[in-house]
């Protein structure tokens, strides 16, 4: 059996030839069996460069852009139809996820229920969509997300993030002693844990070249890619010792975001506040969970108060903020694309001519006339 690998150097080169070509980023799925049909993954790759936790900041993302990972699991995925399971994202024996938000990409979140996420800027900078606004992250920067939290992500060129990610069991079972301390992170948390907040965030801002913080983050990684018996617990203690230290470090500097809705049953003015604060990336079937109502009701009832089905609301609300993108940024439309959740750049431009008489790129020159 043939099994197939990658490097986030190697995706990266890929996505600046098509951005030098001026053409149109995919999506991370259609990236990697793009590469795949042009046999650019590989099968037989390099060993791992080591890392080290006291590696200078420039020899940690050298060596991590260097490690090759398999794509097995997710070329399998994209080529069938599969249940969503937050836990068959994390490596067998492993509680913590380490990932690197890629260049180039307009990068797709899921709305991942059991998982919490925090995302850390080492270098450069990114913008986070949801809820009809658009969050921009510095170097030194940590965006913590609770389980729900649905979004999208903007990564620009140069940028270098680390996404980590840990599930609800986990965090419930290792982290209640980070519970107990009084402070506005912890009740964050607090708040995560008992179901009261679902899907909110929080930013600390950091320092741009803060090195405690980069050592227990550099050493957290190392134990995530480790082999030895010790490593998930200590990853995990080294993830208590980051979030504490960040915490105690900022105290001033932590901004809470909280959604104005909770998953109780709604009225239609909720409902509706739910769908544009996830218009990107909501199903039928999110949307019903997330009320407790069964699929038939919960459509019949968006069509009964809205007069539309819940695809026309979603299409209203993607070609609302595409039009906002194209006047108000210069942003790529194929990038502007993924922002407001399309999947197909072609899909897009079809979608948008439809509903506006214009393609994307003459809406855009009108416009500026």
């Amino acid at each position: 059996m043939i099994h197939y690998y990658a490097t986030p150097k190697l995706i990266k080169s890929f996505n600046q030839s098509l951005a030098e070509k001026e053409e149109a980023i995919p999506s991370f799925p259609d990236m990697l069996l793009m590469m795949q049909e042009q046999g650019l993954l590989m099968t037989d790759p390099d060993p791992a460069p080591p890392l080290d936790g006291r590696m200078s900041k420039e020899e940690f993302m050298d060596a991590y852009d260097s490690i090759p990972f398999m794509l097995d699991q997710q070329l399998d995925s994209f080529s069938r139809e599969r249940e969503s399971n937050d836990r068959a994202l994390f490596p067998p024996d492993k509680d913590i996820l380490c990932v690197q938000q890629l260049h180039y990409n307009v990068h797709y979140s899921q709305t991942l229920h059991n998982v919490y996420a925090f995302t850390y800027i080492y270098k450069g900078s990114c913008s986070y969509s949801f809820n009809r606004q658009t969050l921009h992250l510095k170097q030194g920067d940590l965006f913590i997300a609770t389980p729900g939290f649905s979004h999208q992500i903007y990564t620009v060129p140069g940028t270098f993030a680390l996404v980590v990610m840990f599930n609800s069991a986990v965090f419930n079972i290792l982290f209640n002693d980070f519970l107990t301390v009084n402070s506005p992170l912890s009740e964050f948390f607090r708040q995560a844990v008992a179901r009261k907040e679902i899907g909110n965030y929080c930013v600390i801002a950091g320092d741009a070249d803060d090195e405690e913080l980069r050592f227990y983050l550099q050493s957290m990684v190392c134990e995530c890619f480790s082999d030895s018996a010790y490593a998930n617990t200590n990853a995990t203690s080294l993830l208590k010792l980051f979030l504490s230290r960040a915490c105690i470090k900022y105290p001033d500097r932590l901004t809470i975001y909280k959604r104005e809705f909770s998953g109780e049953r709604a009225n239609s003015k909720e409902i509706l506040r739910y769908i544009r604060s996830n218009y990107q990336d909501i199903t039928l079937a999110q949307l019903a969970e997330h009320f407790h109502y069964n699929r038939t009701y919960i459509s019949r009832f968006i069509h009964q108060h809205y007069g539309k089905t819940l695809i026309e609301l979603i299409n209203d609300l993607k070609i609302e903020h595409a039009r906002e993108y194209l006047l108000k940024t210069s942003l790529r439309i194929s990038d502007i694309s993924g922002l407001v959740g399309f999947e197909s750049y072609d899909h897009f431009c079809r979608t948008f001519k439809k509903y506006t008489g214009m393609t994307p790129g003459k809406y855009r020159s009108s416009a500026a006339k």
